[in-house]
């Protein structure tokens, strides 16, 4: 193949260094033939593609979605904290409660052992009473079952779309830990209800006994004839 420019320059080793319109190609079967250049121009950057969006569109959606997938996640992370700080909170006040129990029972029985048994019937008696009185100032409200029927309805409600939205899981998040703290404070109660009537029913057979003793000791009664109060 050999180039001919049509200017009327000389072809140097095959190639024409002229810009020019056409181009004459001959080939060895004597045809020749000419071919327009047509150059291709770049879509410049701010035009919009036939039916799409523009680079510009593209980014400030795909960061407003990122931003509120963000958000979603923060707010759904700020709710396990503040979940997460109340229970760790509620679990450092009963561990104190408890442990200052201890420590005034373990001193209670210290100081049992070194007073007579009057000063004994005394001590438990200011006790009793202590107790008693706390129990009435401070007594926590009773759990009530109609209180974990709802959160179960909240819980249930939330996870009924499908699929659920973020929002509807951690309404059901949350609503599932009330559930499981309102459970066991209903428990706690129920057992410190029987631990309760199992101690007064203790005191009831001490008191019986104690009277039974001080009227074998006044009219000399014996077991047969005076009984035991059960």
């Amino acid at each position: 193949m050999q180039a001919i420019c049509v200017s009327g320059r000389k072809a140097v080793f095959g190639y024409c260094y002229a810009v020019m319109p056409y181009s004459v190609f001959t080939y060895g079967s004597g045809r020749t033939g000419s071919t327009p250049v047509t150059a291709l121009r770049p879509t410049p950057p701010d035009r919009k593609p036939a039916g799409g969006l523009s680079r510009e569109d593209d980014i400030q959606s795909g960061a407003a979605a990122r931003e509120a997938r963000d958000a979603k996640q923060r707010e759904a992370e700020n709710a396990r904290i503040e979940t997460q700080a109340r229970n760790d909170r509620e679990q450092a006040k009963r561990a104190a409660e408890q442990k200052a129990n201890a420590e005034r029972a373990n001193a209670q029985k210290n100081a049992d052992r070194a007073q007579t048994p009057e000063q004994n019937d005394a001590a438990r008696a200011r006790e009793e009473a202590t107790e008693a009185s706390k129990k009435d100032v401070k007594a926590p409200p009773e759990p009530r079952p109609e209180d974990i029927k709802r959160l179960e309805q909240i819980r249930a409600e939330a996870l009924y779309p499908s699929p659920p939205s973020a929002e509807s899981r951690e309404i059901a998040q949350l609503a599932h830990t009330e559930l499981i703290r309102a459970e066991a404070e209903l428990r706690a109660y129920e057992q410190e209800k029987a631990r309760q009537k199992t101690r007064e029913q203790a005191i009831a057979r001490f008191t019986a006994d104690q009277a039974a003793q001080a009227y074998r000791a006044l009219e000399d009664y014996s077991d047969e004839e005076f009984g035991r109060l059960q």
